[in-house]
C-alpha cells in the first residue's frame, strides 16, 4: 500500500528537499482531504498561475475530497519559506499512487483526471515557471526521503498550451525521459468572430435550418418556452435541482446494469455550489412553464468557459431540445465579450456539437521518467495507455449501441436474442 509507504496519515505528511535548488524550497505531499487547510494560499497561486484550470482549483478540489480520498489520493505542494512559514506556494497538483488500469505492473503517479474533472494541467505560479517545474520534478525523484513511483502521468493535457509546451520542454532540457501518448481531440469554440460571422463562415447552413426549424416548431407546438441563463446563487440553486430531476428522470428510464455508471447528486451539488461563490457557474437550460426540459452546466474562469455536465428530458426527444440548447449557449458565448474560449469537455462526441464547433483542440497524456535511464519503463507505461484507451473507446462504442438496440425495443435475454459482440463493432 503506497499509503504506508508515504507514511501520510490524518497527522503527517511528506516533505521532500530539492535537490540542486534554493535552501528554502520544499516539496510537501499531503492527503487531498488536507486540501481546505490551504485554501488561501492555493486560492493565491491559482489566481497567478500560467493557465487557471478550473478543476484544480480549490473551490473545486475542495468539493470532492470525501469521494476521491478513498482512492490513495493526494496533492503535491512546491513552497518557499516565508518567516518561518511555508505558506509562499509555487506550484500544486493533486494526484492518485496506484497502478495504472491496464496491464502494466508499474506503479505510477497520476494527476487528478477523473469524470468530475476533465483537465489535467498542474497549477504552476507564472513567476520563474522553468524553476518551478524542473524543481517539482526533482523532489519526485529525490529517494533519499521517500520512494515514490519512478514514473509520473499527466493526463488530459492541451497539447498546443503553454503549460504543456513548458512541461515538455524543461523535462527534455533537463534529461527527463518523456512521451506522449493516448491523443485525441475535443471541439472548442474560440470567440474570434462575431456571431453572424461565425455562423454564416463556419456551420453549414443546413444544420441551421434544422435547428432553427425545431425552435419554432416547439415555439408554436408549447407553451411559455423560454432560454434562461442561471448565473445568480439563488438562480444556480434552482435550476441545478432542475438539472438534478432530468438526471434522476433519465437513471428511473434506463436499465439499472453494470454498464451504466451514475453521478453522485450530492458531489454535483457540493461542486456547483462552491463554484458559484466565486462567479464560476452558469447554468442554461431550455424550458416550458419554468421547467426545464434540457440543461447544461458550464464552468467560467477567467475568459474560459468549460461545459462540465448536461441531460434532457427524453419524452421530448422530437423537438431535439439539446441541440436547440446547444445552438443558443454557443451564440451567448460568441457574443460574451468575457468568454474567448470555450471547450466541449464532457460532450466532446456530441454529433451536433461537432456540427456546431468546427475548430479541434488536440489534447493527451505526458508520462515523465523520474529515474535516470528508465526510458523504457516510460515507454512501456505509455504503449499500455495507448492500448487501454483504445480498449476503452471500442468498449463504448459497444455498450452505446448495446443499450440503443435494448432501448428500441425491450425484450428478455435469452440465448435465442442474444447477438455476438461482433456485431456490435
Amino acid at each position: 500500500m503506497y499509503s504506508e509507504l508515504l507514511g501520510i496519515t490524518s497527522k503527517r505528511f511528506i516533505e521532500i528537499p530539492i535537490l540542486n535548488s534554493r535552501k528554502d524550497r520544499k516539496l510537501s505531499i499531503y492527503q487531498l482531504n488536507k486540501l481546505p487547510i490551504f485554501h488561501k494560499e492555493l486560492t493565491f497561486l491559482f489566481n497567478r498561475s500560467i493557465h487557471q484550470n478550473i478543476f484544480f482549483s480549490p473551490h473545486f478540489l475542495e468539493s470532492i475530497t470525501s469521494p476521491v480520498a478513498g482512492y490513495k489520493s493526494y496533492f503535491a505542494i512546491l513552497h518557499d519559506k516565508d518567516n518561518h512559514q511555508y505558506n509562499h506556494l509555487r506550484f500544486m497538483m493533486p494526484f492518485l499512487l496506484g497502478y495504472p488500469n491496464t496491464s502494466s505492473c508499474l506503479p505510477i503517479i497520476k494527476a487528478l483526471s477523473n469524470s468530475f474533472s476533465h483537465l489535467g494541467t498542474p497549477i504552476i505560479d507564472s513567476e520563474e515557471p522553468i524553476s518551478i517545474v524542473r524543481d517539482f520534478l526533482n523532489g519526485l525523484m529525490n529517494q533519499d526521503i521517500i520512494d515514490l513511483p519512478s514514473v509520473l502521468v499527466i493526463p488530459n493535457v492541451r497539447l498546443n498550451s503553454y503549460s504543456t509546451q513548458l512541461i515538455k520542454a524543461v523535462s527534455i532540457r533537463y534529461g527527463f525521459p518523456i512521451e506522449v501518448t493516448s491523443n485525441y481531440s475535443r471541439p472548442i469554440l474560440q470567440n474570434q468572430k462575431k456571431s453572424h460571422n461565425y455562423f454564416t463562415q463556419s456551420v453549414s447552413s443546413k444544420i441551421l435550418e434544422e435547428i432553427d426549424y425545431q425552435w419554432q416548431i416547439l415555439l408554436e407546438e408549447k407553451d411559455k418556452v423560454s432560454y434562461t441563463i442561471a448565473r445568480k446563487p439563488q438562480d444556480i440553486s434552482y435550476f441545478l435541482e432542475e438539472f438534478l430531476k432530468l438526471e434522476d428522470l433519465n437513471n428511473q428510464n434506463e436499465n439499472k446494469n453494470l454498464l451504466i455508471n451514475h453521478d453522485n447528486p450530492n458531489i454535483i451539488r457540493k461542486i456547483v455550489k462552491n463554484l458559484s461563490h466565486i462567479d464560476s457557474v452558469r447554468i442554461h437550460s431550455l424550458n416550458i412553464n419554468n421547467k426545464s426540459i434540457a440543461s447544461i452546466i458550464v464552468f467560467v474562469i477567467g475568459n474560459e468557459a468549460s461545459i462540465w455536465k448536461s441531460t434532457y428530458d427524453k419524452s421530448y426527444a422530437q423537438y431535439s431540445p439539446t441541440r436547440i440548447l446547444l445552438g443558443q449557449l454557443t451564440c451567448w458565448n460568441l457574443v460574451d465579450p468575457n468568454i474567448t474560449f470555450s471547450d466541449s469537455c464532457s460532450i466532446a462526441s456530441d454529433p451536433t456539437l461537432q456540427q456546431l464547433w468546427t475548430e479541434k483542440e488536440p489534447l493527451g497524456s505526458i508520462v515523465i521518467g523520474l529515474r535516470q535511464k528508465n526510458n523504457q519503463q516510460v515507454r512501456q507505461v505509455a504503449a499500455q495507455m495507448h492500448l487501454y484507451n483504445n480498449t476503452k473507446t471500442t468498449s463504448q462504442l459497444i455498450r452505446e449501441k448495446i443499450l440503443k438496440d435494448f432501448a428500441k425495443k425491450p425484450q428478455k435475454i435469452n440465448e435465442q436474442n442474444l447477438k455476438n459482440p461482433s456485431d456490435y463493432l
